[in-house]
């Protein structure tokens, strides 16, 4: 499958169109009767890629139905590294900080709708999305491309269930990028797309850091350092692992995906980043 570039530009698979200071990238992800699962009747080039578990019927091109996602029950929380210092608070000032008072910093002097995902500035909030619960995964990014950088995200949802989720896009770059995820019910999980597949770098891990169910805040981090990757929720740090063959640099932005909930929602008031010096 092959992606153009166009500007401005949207990233979207398999619609392929490309927006200038953001990408948006709709796609239907795997269903799943477990997070860690992968669907074999989606495209080749989604054949790697993990999803939350997926309860609606609703089934996205091609047309092989699944059976329904079954009742997933959690395991227990691995244990949760409590970070001494908050990313946020020992770096002082960020770099840059966006309060989404300039749509034209996103691309959003108008709305986006591509009828799976829409995208929206309004009251001084980045508004995504997902107009269907058929696991369609749309992102936007703006025009900082820092290298070596912590970059955090202030998210909050509105209705939402289950496997509905959100998260961090970072270092986007020509067809790359990583994704910082979270799910309305308290998990999270770091994928890779370095163009051609996406590769599970992190599986869904139950954690106590997030703000749980609908309605609720959570403050996302990803501490990037060449290839190391720290994650964080809330200040708390979730984890630290490699992604081999990460871009040296890119966009960074937002990412949804409606598992559970037509009409799912994630606002952010605040987004920054930190250059590591």
């Amino acid at each position: 499958m092959h992606l153009k570039r166009h500007i401005p530009f949207i990233l979207i698979l398999p619609l392929a169109a490309l927006l200038l200071s953001g990408c948006n990238f709709p796609r239907p992800a795997p269903a799943s009767s477990t997070p860690d699962a992968v669907a074999t009747q989606v495209s080749t080039l989604l054949a790697g890629m993990p999803t939350a578990d997926r309860v609606s019927t609703a089934t996205p091109p091609p047309p092989t139905a699944m059976p329904a996602a079954a009742t997933v029950t959690p395991s227990p929380s691995p244990a949760v590294v409590q970070d001494q210092n908050d990313p946020r608070a020992a770096l002082g000032d960020p770099d840059y900080r966006d309060t989404f008072s300039k749509a034209n910093l996103w691309g959003l002097d108008d709305p986006y709708d591509d009828s799976h995902t829409s995208v929206e500035i309004k009251d001084n909030r980045l508004i995504l999305t997902s107009l269907k619960a058929e696991g369609w995964m749309g992102w936007r990014t703006t025009f900082p491309e820092p290298g070596d950088a912590y970059n955090e995200g202030v998210f909050t949802t509105g209705p939402c269930s289950g496997g509905d989720q959100y998260g961090l896009v970072f270092r986007s770059a020509d067809e790359t990028a990583g994704f910082f995820g979270v799910t309305c019910d308290g998990r999270y999980s770091l994928t890779y797309f370095d163009g051609s597949q996406f590769t599970r770098v992190l599986n869904w891990q139950n954690t106590t850091a997030l703000n749980t169910g609908s309605n609720q805040t959570n403050r996302l981090g990803a501490w990037l350092d060449g290839s190391n990757v720290r994650l964080y929720a809330n200040g708390i740090l979730l984890t630290e692992t490699e992604i081999d063959g990460i871009q040296a640099q890119g966009n960074y932005g937002a990412y949804i995906s409606g598992i559970n909930t037509p009409q799912f929602t994630v606002s952010l008031t605040e987004i920054a980043h930190w250059e590591l010096k």
